[in-house]
């Protein structure tokens, strides 16, 4: 198995453009993408669109354990996740997040970048643990 059944610790970040439901949450997040998905349809991907897509990576977004951000983009237009942390459940936990940007300073700006924040993203950060392998019992003869 090319993910060797879930042992090896697996962190995707970065900026994905894309928001709950779309095609590429879909495809990270539930391990597959319908070929009837609304993001694939008048597009030719091959057999992608044929097919649909999938892995067996087992992800789930850090922020996903009841402290979802409420964006990680904020610019006139558009507030939304759009960043993501994705690990590997079997083999990593979540043990600490950076929270959201404060909301009564959010009140005051229009969005960004401006001169406290040089880019219209906003920082995410996860901690992470190994989760401990279970212990194998040898048989005693």
């Amino acid at each position: 198995d090319k993910t060797n059944n879930g042992k090896l610790p697996i962190i995707i970040a970065g900026d994905f453009n894309s928001v709950t439901g779309s095609g590429v949450y879909d495809y990270v997040s539930k391990g597959s993408v319908s070929a009837d998905h609304e993001d694939l349809q008048d597009h030719d991907y091959g057999s992608f669109t044929a097919s649909g897509l999938s892995h067996n990576l087992s992800l789930r977004s850090a922020y996903a354990n009841g402290v979802e951000l409420p964006f990680t983009n904020f610019v006139p237009g558009f507030e939304g996740v759009i960043d993501y942390i994705w690990y590997t459940t079997s083999s990593l936990s979540v043990s600490g997040l950076l929270g959201p940007v404060d909301k009564s300073y959010l009140g005051r700006i229009v969005g960004f970048p401006h001169a406290h924040y040089p880019s219209d993203h906003v920082c995410i950060l996860a901690e992470f643990k190994l989760r401990s392998k279970p212990e194998t019992r040898e048989a005693k003869f």
